[in-house]
């Protein structure tokens, strides 16, 4: 992602690297999910990084980047455990169906 972002906008950049990290991997904070919004993931689409999002579907990595029509419209939704994953030594991120 970050060679697909090399010869960017440094507005690109800067929005790109946390949204793509918050999509991919979640993060809890008091049991609520910090995830990206179908605001910032349309602005990036369609505006800010417009070529690259198109680069990154061209060169067959389309699958990483969200369907921003499935995000939230806010930040909202819920960290839970599931202690049978976890017994089994399994990670499942947030709202997300990747076991790491």
């Amino acid at each position: 992602m970050t060679s697909v972002l090399s010869g960017s906008t440094p507005e690109c950049k800067t929005r790109a690297i946390p949204f793509m990290c918050l999509y991919l991997f979640g993060l809890c904070t008091n049991e609520l999910p910090i995830e990206p919004t179908v605001a910032e993931c349309e602005n990036l689409k369609d505006s800010l990084c417009k070529k690259e999002w198109k680069l990154i579907h061209d060169i067959g990595f389309g699958n990483l980047l969200p369907d921003c029509s499935l995000l939230s419209a806010t930040r909202q939704g819920s960290c839970s455990s599931d202690t049978q994953n976890q017994s089994q030594g399994k990670v499942l991120w947030p709202n997300k169906n990747i076991v790491h």
